[in-house]
């Protein structure tokens, strides 16, 4: 045996553990069709260090229905009896036949979605297969609403695969005047493919947000498009001593391209694609994948003047006590952050001395 459970392993163990951010969350969601009451969205989602997801669905396709040939039967009154013509003959009612249509062949989806959120890293995968996918199985779906911005109609659909991480933290900078200016540098490694770009789009998105402001910063990558491998978000105009909570999302998804249910949205606008009607019984086979699970990084944080020059004398507090790479600022420990070094050290002589204490005890009984 490698290793024995002892009070000493748990206290070192809690003594060195790393600081995490105040949020890390992950999320992901596969659908097979636009149309959750025929095949059910698959989800995703913990608020521990991540997760796989996976959904495999078919469905089988039939040819139209015919009419068959048509049988007489005799017409009924309300309590169940014959109704006669004038000349006494029962009054004859044509009943028609309906033969469904034959099986033409059995359209799948199979998807796998993963997201992973750390401290400092991120990973994101997904990888989904439609085969003999019937176009009309994934809809623009016009829907009435009460009230909103969208009012009286608007049109929206899930998507095939999307995955998210997100990542909160509680952050201070003192020390300046007026305003400042926050970036966050990653480093990338990552993948988009498809098949057939012109019938399924994945894309991956990167944003930086603060709670209670209108824009945020913001970028995505679709298939054909280099992925960098770095790249900095930045929000500007911040002000010195106010807590500000940072949230960072990282996003992959594939959208196949829809069909839309006819010629003009509920305002009588052309809708400039293609329609049920036109399109609907058309088939794809496409893959289309997005791996971005070898990593996104944070290599560090930037604080800076809104003309992007280093401030002098700036602090930063973390307030859950994770410990970036600051650059432009020293950080500082929250009162409530994690102890100093030579608290850990002391902590650790009282548990190796009670434990010594405790073992020498039983030896001697």
């Amino acid at each position: 045996m490698f290793f024995k459970k002892s009070p000493l392993l748990g206290l070192l163990c809690l003594a060195l553990a790393s600081p995490a951010w105040a949020g890390l969350t992950t999320y992901s969601q596969l659908c097979p069709t636009s149309d959750p009451t025929f095949a059910p969205c698959g989800y995703g989602t913990t608020d521990a260090s991540g997760h796989s997801n996976t959904l495999n669905w078919t469905s089988d396709v039939f040819g139209p229905d015919t009419a068959g040939p048509s049988t007489w039967e005799p017409s009924l009154d309300s309590d169940g009896n014959p109704i006669l013509d004038g000349d006494g003959n029962p009054v004859l009612i044509e009943i028609p036949s309906i033969i469904p249509g034959s099986y033409l062949y059995t359209q799948s989806y199979s998807g796998a979605a993963s997201a992973v959120a750390l401290n400092d890293l991120w990973r994101l995968t997904m990888d989904v297969t439609l085969t003999d996918y019937k176009r009309s199985s994934y809809l623009w779906n016009w829907t009435d609403v009460a009230d909103g911005p969208q009012a009286p109609g608007y049109y929206s659909v899930p998507t095939m695969a999307y995955v998210q991480t997100s990542s909160t933290d509680e952050i201070t900078v003192d020390g300046g005047t007026g305003v400042y200016s926050l970036s966050y540098v990653f480093s990338l490694d990552g993948i988009l493919t498809t098949t057939d770009p012109g019938v399924v789009y994945p894309s991956f998105c990167a944003s930086l947000y603060l709670p209670g402001t209108q824009t945020a910063s913001f970028g995505c990558k679709g298939p054909g498009d280099t992925i960098p491998t770095t790249f900095t978000l930045s929000y500007d105009d911040l002000l010195f001593g106010g807590p500000i909570i940072p949230t960072l999302n990282f996003t992959l998804s594939g959208i196949l391209n829809p069909l839309y249910p006819s010629d003009q949205d509920p305002y009588g606008n052309p809708v400039f694609g293609q329609t049920v009607a036109t399109n609907g019984d058309d088939t794809v086979d496409v893959n289309y994948t997005g791996q971005f699970g070898s990593t996104i990084t944070l290599q560090k944080v930037i604080v800076t003047d809104s003309k992007g020059n280093p401030i002098d004398n700036l602090t930063f507090k973390s307030k859950n006590g994770y410990q970036y790479n600051v650059e432009g600022a020293t950080q500082v420990p929250f009162s409530s952050a994690v102890p100093e070094p030579a608290s850990i050290l002391l902590v650790l002589a009282g548990g190796v001395a009670g434990w010594l204490a405790s073992r020498n005890r039983r030896a001697t009984r």
